[in-house]
């Protein structure tokens, strides 16, 4: 699952916005934009969390909306947007690998803005764009 989310990850971040993002070991400390959103198969739900810098909100919206002053409103769509992009590309590889179309998408959740540190994750994966970061993980529940 690890392998699948990153592929998505670096496919958002390198292929559709044209970041050439680096995988990282750790997070800087700060506040974060923070999304929850969930895949569920049968009876496995994968809840998936992604923290955003303010940084690197502004380096996506600069790309996908330019020009534009960002109400607290806006980046809040922004994350969720991203959040769909992300895990979306996550679920279509997960259904094509099993050839069915079993994994189903959840609605993503604005949680706030958070320490990436507060919320404890089975598995994650960091990445940095000069000194904007990014965290991306996830928690299963049977």
């Amino acid at each position: 699952m690890l392998s699948m989310l990153e592929y998505s990850t670096t496919h958002f971040y390198n292929h559709i916005l044209k970041m050439h993002i680096e995988k990282m070991k750790k997070i800087k400390k700060g506040e974060f934009y923070a999304t929850s959103i969930t895949i569920k198969n049968n009876e496995i739900e994968n809840v998936f969390y992604l923290f955003f810098s303010q940084s690197i909100l502004q380096e996506i919206a600069s790309i996908l909306i330019p020009g534009e002053d960002l109400s607290e409103n806006d980046w809040q769509d922004l994350t969720k947007e991203c959040t769909n992009q992300i895990i979306g590309c996550m679920k279509k590889l997960l259904n094509d690998a099993q050839g069915k179309d079993e994994y189903k998408l959840g609605i993503p959740k604005y949680l706030g803005k958070t320490d990436p540190s507060s919320i404890k994750l089975n598995e994650f994966l960091v990445y940095k764009l000069d000194d904007h970061y990014f965290k991306i993980g996830f928690n299963n529940y049977e």
